[in-house]
């Protein structure tokens, strides 16, 4: 990376699942669709060069927990083709797999090393993980028929909104992932909760709740729900809670 480029670091991963949409769709259209995209964010970013993350082999978090995402449905043979396919296409046009971890934590490592080094970054996605991440963000969703305002594609994350959002994210949890939090807090408790606090305010509540809630496995619980909530930095990296007890 050189600090006189513009650099926009992709989730490429929900483009490939657009670009599989529709019940007769053709390939030709998929590879249409997965190009069409890139192009629209670079246009929009201005970007001189793009980073795409796409998924790869293994994830640290099913080592954390096997019951990660193990609820969600099994795909059927046709949709597992063409994401193959499109997967295959990705690849061949200079998407990075992420092996190891996911598309996402692969982002933060580009944004971080960029950060590390004075390299100007977006990052581009429709995740709502990806704002944990503090910097400028651009949301490549919306369709044609329902396109986003400008004000709903950008989004500046600083560090206490990023810290805030992973800290709720704590209470809440995860059903798509499948990662529990405490029982009957969704974002609007969680937001009160952890409100006009500090970090160390923030886990000191969280702390109290876990304990709580998971009662003997609360340290547990809480070490392993922040390791898989938050994004890496490099591939063994990792989070403990007990850092912002400290400051």
């Amino acid at each position: 990376m050189t600090s006189d480029t513009r650099y926009v670091f992709v989730d490429g991963d929900s483009i490939l699942f657009r670009a599989t949409y529709g019940d007769d769709v053709k390939d030709s259209t998929m590879r249409e669709r997965y190009l069409d995209r890139l192009s629209y964010i670079r246009t929009h970013t201005f970007a001189d060069e793009l980073f795409v993350a796409v998924k790869g082999f293994g994830n640290f978090r099913q080592q954390i927990d096997p019951e990660y995402k193990s609820q969600r449905k099994e795909l059927d043979e046709e949709t597992k083709r063409r994401l193959n396919m499109i997967h295959a296409f990705a690849v061949e046009h200079g998407a990075i797999q992420s092996d190891g971890w996911e598309a996402d934590d692969q982002v933060r490592a580009w944004a971080w090393e960029a950060t590390e080094t004075g390299i100007e970054w977006v990052i581009a996605g429709i995740d709502k993980d990806l704002l944990q991440i503090p910097g400028t963000h651009f949301n490549y969703g919306g369709t044609e028929k329902k396109p986003l305002e400008e004000d709903e594609k950008w989004k500046f994350i600083t560090q206490e909104e990023g810290d805030f959002r992973f800290a709720c994210q704590l209470l809440t949890g995860d059903t798509i992932d499948n990662i529990k939090g405490i029982t009957r807090v969704g974002p609007v408790k969680a937001g009160k909760a952890l409100s006009d606090k500090s970090r160390k305010e923030m886990m000191t509540t969280i702390m109290e709740m876990y304990q709580a809630e998971f009662k003997n496995d609360w340290q547990t619980k809480l070490h392993n729900n922040c390791n898989l909530i938050y994004m890496r930095r490099w591939l063994d990296d990792e989070f403990d809670y007990k850092s912002w007890l400290d400051e």
